[in-house]
Order: structure tokens, then sequence, then C-alpha cells
């Protein structure tokens, strides 16, 4: 072997090294960011832009499963959970994969766009599934993305929103509601039904 062989090799090399650790450097504050940012999200300190916390809901109507509809007066005469799910969404399946044992204290409402998969959709008793037919319930909870969560007090108002990726996290939700009042108090953190 030649010298600039030899010198091509070393000189590889160390391209590859600088390389790896700049890659690696950039992995790692990559990595931290997307942390942050999924903790934010899941913890609900983000809006997705969906409904905010204290808003009243505007009007809908929603159909069920044999193409009743389903007035959203007739909904927010009690409080319920309501759950923004899209047949097209993977983190959807996976979450609906974890309800099987869902125990909530309020009433859990899946809200699904009207498509033939999504009425194929296998939910767990104890929820109601809702298809959204023309948009507005979409429209109605500024729908920015699925899986969305929110626990809606009688006559509409918000308590609370979060991203769910489980079942005890729509059973935190919907505990929220049965609390005590219809007052909504915020927190340094969390806004919650006081």
């Amino acid at each position: 072997m030649s010298a600039w062989w030899i010198a091509a090799v070393v000189s590889l090399w160390a391209v590859v090294m600088i390389v790896g650790v700049i890659l690696l450097g950039f992995l790692r504050r990559v990595t931290a960011v997307l942390e942050r940012a999924e903790a934010a999200v899941t913890s609900g300190q983000v809006n997705l832009g969906g409904a905010y916390v204290g808003m009243q809901m505007d009007a809908f109507i929603a159909l069920d499963r044999s193409g009743r509809e389903v007035s959203s007066d007739d909904l927010f005469a009690s409080p319920a959970t309501y759950l923004l799910l899209h047949s097209g969404c993977e983190p959807c399946h996976r979450l609906i994969e974890k309800l099987g044992q869902l125990a909530a204290a309020t009433p859990v409402i899946a809200i699904l766009d009207e498509s033939p998969n999504s009425r194929e959709l296998e939910l767990p008793g104890g929820i109601l599934p809702l298809f959204d037919r023309d948009g507005s319930v979409g429209r109605a909870f500024k729908n920015g993305g699925t899986p969305q969560a929110f626990a809606v007090l009688p006559g509409g108002f918000v308590a609370e929103t979060l991203v769910p990726g489980s079942a005890e996290d729509i059973e935190k939700l919907s505990s929220r509601l049965t609390e005590g009042g219809d007052a909504v108090v915020e927190s340094s953190e969390v806004v919650r039904v006081a």
C-alpha cells in the first residue's frame, strides 16, 4: 500500500469520526427537544388548536350508529367526556386498543369521522360512538388533530382538555367533572374543575 492510500484511508476515517460526533451531538439536542414537546402536549399545557378551557361549545349535530341525528343540546344536558378520533389516525387506533378497561366517572362519547372505516372501529362497551357527518362537530371543538379529549360541563362549557394516551388519561379527565361545583378554577399548571 502506498503512502497516498494510507493517507486517504486515515483521512476517510477522520471524516467519518467527525461526522459521527456531530451526528451524536445533534441527536442528543433533538431528543431533548422532542421529549419536552411530548411532555407538554400530553400534559395538556399546549393547545393543539382545540377548544380551550372555559369556552362554551357551539351547537352541532352528530349521527349515531343507526344514522339518527343527535343534537349537542341533548349531549350538553349532563357532564361528559368527549374523545375526538379519526379512522386514519394511528395514535387513535393505539388509544382504542388501550380503552378496554375504561372506568370513567362520566359518560365517554367518541366523536369519529363519518367514513366506512370509522364505522368498522370496535370501541369498548361504555363508549358512545357518534359520527361527524358534516364537520360541524370538528368545528365546534376547534379540532386541530386527533386524538383529543375534552371534559365538558352541562351547558357545553369546556372544563379541561388533553391529548390522551391511555384509559387512565380519560379516567382522570372524566373525574374532573365529578370533583364538585361547576366553576372553572385556574391553577399554575392545569386548568381544572373545582
